[in-house]
């Protein structure tokens, strides 16, 4: 049987850092999965940012193509869009479809990005 794990904690506390360690250890076979990087990549793509805009310690820094705004919040500002407008449950239901997917190989899996109790709850 897979195991699956959602990584819940504050920003910046290492939840990134053990999903990688985890998607990246030859032992243990994690497949790692980002609730965020389907947001993250229609960020980066609608407003012409770069990978380290949205996935580095530069989301927090005011960006000239954002108007002087910080990636993070873009980030956080479509995702409140997005979940206004499909439900609170729209990046969970996208999560699930993906897990049971008939296609996907059934190995572990680490969730790197928690932050919602329904999120969790899904998990």
């Amino acid at each position: 049987m897979a195991l699956l794990i959602g990584l819940v904690g504050r920003a910046k506390s290492g939840k990134t850092t053990c999903s990688d360690f985890l998607s990246t250890s030859h032992r243990l076979h994690f497949e790692n999965y980002n609730l965020a990087d389907s947001l993250k990549d229609a960020v980066r793509n609608l407003f012409l940012l770069n990978h380290d805009h949205v996935y580095t310690a530069k989301k927090d820094l005011p960006c000239d193509g954002l108007h002087g705004a910080t990636p993070r919040s873009y980030l956080q500002k479509m995702g409140d869009v997005v979940r206004a407008e499909f439900g609170d449950d729209f990046f969970c239901e996208r999560f699930r479809k993906w897990y049971c997917s008939p296609d996907r190989p059934h190995k572990n899996v680490v969730v790197g990005d928690v932050r919602r109790k329904n999120e969790a709850d899904a998990i």
